[in-house]
């Protein structure tokens, strides 16, 4: 394999050439020694190979990576090389278009053409890299005769040169040197797009494009699936499952204060927009109390008035004080003594209850994509939050 590799090598000093078509091979881990007279053009050729010293014609390759060459023309600055930047970004295998302005600095014709290197060999010379501009006459900044020229960009991601060459007179070849024009290399990057999505639901027509959407109100269990394609036409798909919890009403039955029956329910959830009906057992006179928080002493209790068989609904939550749940603590009073109090029964009230389960697919058609981080927001009269 070759590490280094010098062909036809040029160099002179002014109009004084001094290397008149060197041509070395140096192989991977191989040492060699330039020997020769002085004055015979050994420091030149290193110098030239170092970058100190622009050749005049040949090429210089280090591990098959072309180096750009300066060409000595008419120009002030016969080559530029612009690849550390960007000259344009697109997708594997979309079509672009390219096209070429020029100056011609006076009445004359400049010739112009454009090579991508394709499939990254490091030439210009495959079918297909070579694009010709046409040309343009006595103009500033004018456009070449073929304007604007159609290409396929290359189905690979990666990143590819294109050389920009401008000649006076003549067309223009890929390493052409001691001509009269301007040669200009830049860099095209081809790139993945951006994602796109698709979220379904399997019941209630759910649909967004949002990789992170929001405004899910469902009334029922539901799954939703999302799909993400990329810029390459990879996809992978994702399910959530969003368990729906339906309100219903709710009894609870407190026993009677010195009576028999028995207390019932004690320690059940319940939503807080589901509404609980309360009533005593047994039979007799009574008013049920209730404390929230903390169970105490009968004649503690916050609230003594609600009657047998009261219906108790707080839609809005705002009992619960910014919580997830909270307990609500009943005993029923004995109208005739005020004294006498049940035993206490509670009751949870809490906010709806939201689960949920979910994956993403690792993308099957492209090796080694992933997929991105998403987000689902469920919102609604009965389920809050983000899953």
């Amino acid at each position: 394999m070759s590490g280094l590799s010098i062909k036809d090598l040029k160099v002179g000093y002014g109009r004084n050439e001094v290397i008149h078509g060197v041509n070395i091979d140096v192989n991977v881990g191989e040492k060699v020694a330039l020997l020769g007279a002085n004055g015979a053009g050994k420091s030149t050729v290193l110098k030239t190979i170092s970058g100190l010293l622009t050749p005049t014609e040949g090429t210089i390759t280090f591990d098959g990576d072309e180096t750009d060459i300066n060409n000595s023309t008419g120009q002030t600055n016969a080559y530029e090389d612009y690849t550390s930047s960007n000259v344009a970004t697109g997708s594997p295998g979309s079509s672009a278009n390219i096209s070429m302005r020029v100056n011609t600095d006076g009445n004359y014709t400049v010739h112009g053409k454009i090579w991508i290197d394709l499939n990254n060999d490091d030439d210009f010379n495959d079918a297909g890299e070579e694009f010709d501009m046409g040309d343009a006459t006595n103009v500033a900044d004018g456009a070449t005769s073929a304007g604007s020229v159609a290409i396929t960009l290359p189905a690979a991601i990666g990143e590819y040169k294109m050389r920009v060459f401008a000649r006076y007179g003549l067309d223009p070849t890929t390493c052409l040197t001691s001509a009269d024009g301007e040669v200009e290399d830049y860099k095209l990057v081809v790139s993945a797009g951006s994602s796109t999505y698709a979220w379904t639901s399997d019941v209630g027509a759910f649909t967004s494009s949002a990789q992170n959407p929001t405004g899910a109100e469902p009334s029922e269990t539901t799954t939703y699936t999302v799909t993400e394609t990329d810029g390459n036409g990879c996809s992978g798909s994702g399910t959530i499952e969003v368990t729906y919890d339906a309100p219903s009403t709710t009894s609870i039955a407190i026993g009677l204060a010195g009576q028999g029956g028995t207390s019932e329910s004690s320690g059940a959830t319940m939503r807080f927009d589901q509404g609980v009906t309360m009533t005593g057992t047994g039979t007799g006179t009574i008013n049920i109390c209730y404390n929230w928080d903390t169970d105490v002493a009968g004649s503690s209790y916050a609230g003594q008035d609600w009657a047998n068989g009261y219906e108790w609904t707080n839609t809005g939550g705002s009992f619960l004080n910014g919580n997830d749940n909270r307990t609500l603590y009943l005993r029923t009073k004995n109208v005739n003594n005020v004294t006498c109090y049940s035993d206490a029964v509670n009751i949870v009230v809490r906010k709806p209850l939201v689960s949920a389960s979910s994956s993403m697919t690792a993308f099957s058609t492209c090796e080694g994509s992933s997929s991105s981080p998403q987000s689902f927001t469920v919102s609604g009269e009965h389920l809050t939050g983000a899953i």
